[in-house]
């Protein structure tokens, strides 16, 4: 099965624990991954509160981290036809200098998220009202000098409209589901999905359990609602994964305790929807999108 996520906290959390990537208790690592026929994940680097008081620096530590444990285990990264993109979930990491976007790429970040939930420098998160700030802008105007994609997970509604409206030929929504079929915050409503649908862009379901119900045992019926709604809204083309593994505490649904459970949903999708739509949804539309931003 071919499959990729565009959101993954794995890598972070292997830094803060002292793990290895190659095998470890987490919702992934290399030796699950390579059941995979093909894969591709982005590796999200989120700061925890104890790392915010140098987030540059911590930032860097987590990317050397990576590249250690890519040198550590490069016999498995020379024979493996997966990819690993790295990605930042908050533009704190950035500490307010427009110079630093430029280091990260250097690095291999390929993607921002500019806030997680709370408000920044750049922009305000879901939990506040404000927009896009002074410094948002001028990290998005730098953005277009790169293959940077600018992810609007977490942001404010006004923080998406501001994003959007000053340029939205990058973003992307990597682990946000629909606010019509459970309304939550972290959610997005028919207007913004139909926006990033508008760009040719994609959204990654994401499967924590709040983000689907309010019910602490969500069930995989809720994952099929979500992409029922999405394909109501004609979005064949736009749905992909966001899992959120290892960014979520373990709250998946009932049935999903690590990558390896994927395959239930993906036989899943296929019964309900059909197979080509759901190869579509697990490898297809994102492989396009990545292909069209010279990603991959």
């Amino acid at each position: 099965m071919k499959f990729i996520d565009l959101h993954c906290d794995t890598l972070s959390e292997c830094y803060r624990l002292n793990k290895n990537l190659m095998s470890n208790n987490l919702n992934i690592d290399l030796k699950k991954i390579s059941e995979f026929k093909d894969a591709i994940l982005f590796l999200a680097i989120w700061l925890d509160d104890i790392y915010l008081d140098r987030p540059f620096e911590n930032t860097i530590k987590i990317i050397d981290f990576f590249y250690d444990q890519k040198n550590k285990y490069k016999k498995y990264f020379l024979s493996n036809k997966h990819k690993f993109i790295l990605s930042i979930e908050g533009g704190e990491a950035l500490e307010n200098n427009v110079d630093n976007l430029d280091l990260f790429y250097d690095r291999g970040v390929r993607l921002l998220t500019l806030t997680w939930n709370r408000e920044n420098n750049l922009a305000g998160g879901c939990y506040c009202s404000k927009g896009l700030k002074k410094f948002g802008y001028e990290i998005l105007e730098r953005s277009k000098k790169f293959n940077i994609l600018i992810d609007i997970s977490h942001a404010s509604k006004k923080t998406f409209w501001d994003i959007y409206n000053f340029n939205n030929k990058n973003i992307l929504a990597t682990h946000s589901n629909s606010k019509t079929v459970y309304n939550h915050i972290r959610n997005l409503d028919d207007d913004q999905i139909l926006a990033i649908k508008s760009c040719n862009s994609i959204i990654g379901l994401n499967l924590f359990n709040e983000f689907l119900t309010d019910d602490k045992n969500a069930q995989l019926i809720h994952v099929i609602k979500q992409v029922e709604h999405f394909l109501k809204l004609n979005c064949e083309n736009n749905i992909c994964l966001g899992c959120d593994f290892d960014g979520v505490d373990n709250c998946l649904p009932v049935g999903i305790k690590n990558i390896l459970d994927i395959n239930k949903i993906y036989h899943l999708f296929k019964i309900n929807f059909g197979k080509i739509i759901a190869d579509k949804i697990f490898y297809f539309n994102a492989k396009n999108f990545l292909k069209i931003k010279e990603i991959i």
